[in-house]
């Protein structure tokens, strides 16, 4: 392995990895904080979460693409 395939592959775990963090924190979405003696559902950063998971996800794919060319090349 040369060191550019090395840090090509080290994009694509950390890309999966941020999109599997981001789907963590959408699922873990029952996250309820207090204000004013009343309960209320934190939404604010639960669908731009799953946003930033696929996109991080398809750009983890493409990456994905890009490594496996660039090894059998």
């Amino acid at each position: 392995f040369t060191q550019k395939r090395i840090m090509k592959w080290l994009v694509v775990i950390m890309l999966f990895l941020g999109a599997a963090m981001f789907l963590w924190i959408y699922i873990d979405k029952y996250k309820f904080f207090k204000k004013n003696g009343y309960w209320y559902e934190d939404c604010s950063f639960k669908h731009a979460a799953l946003i930033y998971s696929i996109m991080s996800f398809l750009a983890g794919i493409f990456c994905l693409i890009i490594a496996i060319r660039d090894y059998f090349v």
